[in-house]
């Protein structure tokens, strides 16, 4: 029995293994140990995956936190921590590759929570395409815009592809200080026929379909590199947390029941067979 108790808790360990093995890009923003310290991002260099080479920002406002945001919608998280994008900054790291290859699809999901409104800022995160060298790089903002961009309405969150100056409002206004989910789906097409379709706050993350409608933006090249973050106001601060990139859904969020009661059904049992042979 003891020998199967063992076994039982490998395959469970195995199975939080496959289910996240399509996970491509995971910032928690942890701290302590080799992880971040708490203070000023700009240099800051820890190992997380997906990731290389340290954080740049024009200022050292950007900073991690000790504090960290929850949503039980994702998996579990790292070991605290979260990042303040800074007054008037503009950060970013590099992916370790470039994704965005035609025929392929990418999930992502982060956590942000921002200050009250307040007029003419632009706060959240962007996915940028170069060398890092300014936000004339990004493909896509996702921001709380108070603005009114390109004829959308202030104080919504915007889906908006910089080089291009065209996007989509997306009629949700956050409130201020929560915590919100943003989810996204990538599909990269031929040429410039990309799509991304954002979900904020979905009730129901178990299937895309049960996801209900979001909101999309397409007809660009939304081909990416590098991470960004961006606050405009200056003395506020944007909350950041929990980024996953993956291949799925269930990458970037709590995978179906039933895909998780299938692996677990299916891992377990292979423990079994293997205490029974042991035994004979």
């Amino acid at each position: 029995m003891r020998n199967l108790l063992v076994l039982s808790v490998a395959a469970l360990l195995a199975l939080g293994t496959v289910a996240n093995a399509g996970v491509l890009a995971f910032d928690p923003f942890a701290t302590g140990g080799s992880d971040y310290t708490v203070g000023a991002i700009n240099g800051q260099n820890p190992t997380t995956t997906g990731f290389t080479g340290a954080w740049t920002s024009n200022t050292g406002a950007a900073a991690v936190l000790a504090g960290t945001l929850t949503d039980s919608r994702l998996p579990l998280p790292g070991s605290g921590g979260s990042m303040d994008a800074g007054g008037s900054a503009i950060t970013h790291r590099a992916f370790s590759t470039t994704y965005g290859t035609d025929g392929t699809t990418l999930w992502a999901s982060y956590l942000m929570a921002a200050p009250s409104y307040a007029a003419s800022t632009w706060r959240g995160v962007a996915f940028g395409n170069g060398p890092g060298t300014g936000n004339t790089e990004y493909v896509l903002d996702i921001a709380w815009d108070g603005h009114g961009t390109g004829g959308m309405t202030a104080n919504q969150v915007i889906l908006f592809n910089r080089p291009a100056w065209t996007g989509t409002g997306t009629s949700y206004t956050p409130t201020a200080d929560a915590t919100n989910l943003m989810l996204m789906k990538f599909a990269f097409g031929a040429d410039d026929d990309d799509s991304v379709t954002l979900w904020i706050n979905p009730a129901d993350v178990s299937s895309e379909a049960a996801l209900g409608a979001g909101w999309t933006l397409s007809g660009h090249d939304f081909a990416f590199n590098r991470l960004w973050t961006e606050d405009s106001a200056a003395g506020t601060g944007t909350t950041i947390d929990e980024f996953r990139l993956g291949n799925t859904l269930g990458d970037v969020v709590i995978p179906e029941p039933s895909t998780l009661f299938l692996l677990a059904t299916g891992v377990l049992g292979l423990a079994f067979v293997a205490w029974r042979r042991r035994r004979k």
